[in-house]
Parts: structure tokens; sequence; C-alpha cells
């Protein structure tokens, strides 16, 4: 069954989808098109990749791949729903961050237009049937692979998987600077946005469960928010190393942090913490489930 929170997030994830896409269309109006491409470090340390092609390529290679594993992953609902609420949120901030200040294009083939019907015009730009030139801080492309990344990090166990994937990824954000698709700082600054979204996300749920369930930690109205978008409850289950181990009511394995080992109980054998029918977090406070 979907849930009422995963339609708001594809909701919420559409919308923004969309809102950037407008802003692109008013950055790409208001640039002055004639500027020279900055200096990147990146640009003389790489070779130069003409065919930006292979960038658009690769990146959804990565994400058809994780949309796969995911899929049949123990809880895709859950991951996907928190994957479009971050992805929508991180859309929503990079439409402020390529507006504000208008960059020159690092692609020196790229000529801004001044489109009469924007509204339309972003609707095309979704599709991929008009590109724009002025959205270069910060790389969307890098946003994704990197939350793909992050995605197998958090809801697989296979450690060989994730160094792949890894891997994959930073060559990923390799080419996008190759190809000149973005300054090098578009690229570093995705990557630390998306980590940081993604960090606050889940330090979000695990607050505001330890705090719902009795833990011995301060209220947070951002844990208390994230905790009531994301709509899953249950437990988390973190041990002495604090690698983390989160569970749905029905003692469902939803995600694994901090760890690459398969360590996590499943199915209600978290052994030293069963009481009964209670489990007890790492201060020793009951939680019911």
């Amino acid at each position: 069954m979907i849930k009422k929170e995963t339609i708001a997030s594809v909701i919420f994830f559409i919308s923004s989808l969309y809102i950037m896409a407008l802003f692109q269309v008013w950055t790409d109006g208001n640039n002055p098109g004639y500027q020279l491409a900055l200096f990147d470090l990146g640009f003389n340390s790489l070779p130069y990749i003409e065919n930006q092609l292979i960038t658009d390529i690769f990146i959804h290679f990565i994400l058809v791949i994780t949309l796969i594993r995911i899929s049949f992953s123990c809880c895709p609902q859950t991951a996907f729903r928190r994957f479009f609420w971050i992805a929508g949120a991180l859309y929503l901030l990079r439409s402020f961050t390529i507006s504000f200040t208008i960059l020159p294009s690092p692609y020196h083939g790229c000529q801004p237009q001044i489109h009469t019907n924007p509204w339309y015009t972003a609707l095309r730009v979704i599709s991929a049937q008009v590109s724009t030139c002025g959205d270069v801080l910060y790389s969307g492309h890098t946003m994704i692979i990197v939350s793909s990344a992050l995605l197998w990090g958090i809801y697989t166990s296979n450690y060989v998987c994730k160094v792949i994937i890894w891997i994959l990824t930073i060559i990923g954000m390799l080419i996008i600077v190759s190809t000149h698709f973005h300054y090098s700082d578009d690229v570093l600054f995705a990557l630390l946005l998306t980590f940081g979204l993604f960090i606050v996300y889940h330090w979000g749920l695990r607050i505001g469960k330890m705090h719902r369930y009795g833990g011995h930690v301060e209220f947070s109205l951002l844990a208390e928010i994230i905790l009531t978008i994301d709509g899953t409850d249950g437990i988390i289950h973190e041990d002495a190393k604090h690698n983390i181990c989160e569970y749905n009511n029905e003692h469902n394995l939803l995600s694994i942090q901090k760890t690459s080992r398969d360590f996590c109980p499943i199915e209600g054998e978290i052994k030293t913490h069963e009481t009964g029918s209670k489990y007890v977090n790492k201060h020793g406070v009951n939680i019911p489930v």
C-alpha cells in the first residue's frame, strides 16, 4: 500500500523540479552569453571530452541500476520516499543558487536564449527538449549520482557493491568536469550539499524516534518535522560503536548506517536488547514497538 507521505514526497519532488526548470529558463534569459568561462583547475588538470552526451549516458546508467537495486531491497517505498524528499529539497535550493549569481557557462558551445513562454519551456527543459546555459552552481548531475551512491550505502549491506558504486560515482564526477559541463566547484558543492542533507534527514529520523519513544535526547522541531513527513514508525537500534539499524513496527530492517558489515539483527532477533515485547535503546530506556 502506498502511504500518503510517499505521495506527498512525489508531489514535492515534481513541484521542486518544475520550479527549478522555471528558474533555469529565467536565468537563461538573463545570461549575457558573451562571457568567457572562468578559470578552473579541473579543466586544466583533466583531459577535455568534447562529447557531452557521455555525461548523460553515464549518469543515467548509475541512476537506472540504483532504481533497480532499491526496487528489490527490503523497503523500496521507504527508500524512494526519502530520496524524493531529499532530492526535491536539493532541486529547490538549486533554483536559488543558479539564479542569484549567474555564472558564465563553462561550455563554450552553449548559447543562452530568451524564451517567450517560460511556463511551457520549463516543461521542455524537464523533458530534455531544451537546454539552458546559466544553471551552473551547483551540479544537478552530481546530486543525482551522489544520491544514488548514498542510497546503496544506506539500504544495502554488500560491501563490494558499495565500493563499486562509489568508484562509478567518482568517475562520473570527473566526467562532468572533463566535458566542461560544470565547473569543479559546482561538482564539489553538489557533493557536499547532498551528503549534508542525507545526514540531516537520517539524523532527524534517529533523534525523532529516540525522543518519541522515551530516549534521553532533547526535543528537536526539525527532527519531528522530518519524522512526520517520513511517515515511518518503529525503532532505532544503535550499538556501542554507533552503528545504526532502523526497523519498522514489524521489526523489518529498513536501513543500515555507519557500517559496511551485515551486522543488523532482523525480524525480532535483537539479542541482549529484547525484553519481552519491548526493546531497549543504548540509554537503557524501554522502547515500545
